[in-house]
């Protein structure tokens, strides 16, 4: 997989050589995972893991989250069954700084449907710019989970993550907390919250 390091925003030296590596100082941010995922010819899944250190800047010691915020719009995930995994951070050397879940769980209604409880997550993007979106989605089979993503979008076309393509199918995203912060279901400050678009748009058939 590619292992992002740093919650810095810096994009690959050279997209395409297999080697998820920004220019000095050399990181692995989530900007140069995408760029090489894209890169890569189709085959295997590509997996985007994490293991940031609890000594990058952007780590909060107090609540356990490491926060990402892209200068600019990510490119689109191109590579078919590409993988996000944000919940590989929990077991990374770091360890579970965001331990806990989130959600009541139990049941509800006639049929008892089950609440589900998502495992915080320690990876946070969020906005901060007026992107019109965070993670894009325009290949078959791609899979985003344990992430805490909010703050995204400008119109009802956009938003926190957006699934586009006529032949885009198979997306999965699961385990995510989108719309809220990683610590507790609630909504943003002001200052991160978007200006209009959804947590989830799809402009594709499944």
């Amino acid at each position: 997989p590619f292992t992002v390091d740093a919650t810095a925003d810096a994009a690959d030296a050279t997209a395409g050589n297999g080697v998820c590596a920004t220019a000095a100082p050399v990181r692995c941010t989530v900007r140069a995972a995408i760029q090489e995922a894209n890169a890569l010819a189709a085959g295997a899944p590509h997996t985007i893991a994490f293991a940031i250190p609890t000594s990058d800047a952007n780590y909060n010691a107090g609540t356990g989250v490491f926060t990402i915020v892209p200068a600019t719009a990510y490119p689109t995930l191109s590579r078919a069954g590409t993988v996000i995994d944000g919940a590989t951070q929990a077991t990374s050397a770091a360890g579970d700084t965001n331990a806990g879940t989130l959600g009541t769980g139990g049941t509800v209604g006639v049929d008892a449907l089950t609440l589900p409880q998502v495992p915080r997550p320690e990876i946070l993007i969020r906005d901060n710019a007026a992107l019109t979106t965070g993670l894009v989605v325009a290949a078959s089979n791609v899979q985003i989970r344990g992430l805490a993503i909010h703050g995204f979008g400008t119109a009802g076309t956009n938003g926190d993550v957006v699934v586009q393509g006529a032949t885009t199918t198979g997306v999965r995203i699961s385990g995510n907390v989108i719309g809220s912060g990683p610590t507790a279901f609630a909504v943003p400050g002001v200052a991160a919250q978007q200006t209009a678009g959804n947590g989830i748009t799809i402009n594709a058939p499944d």
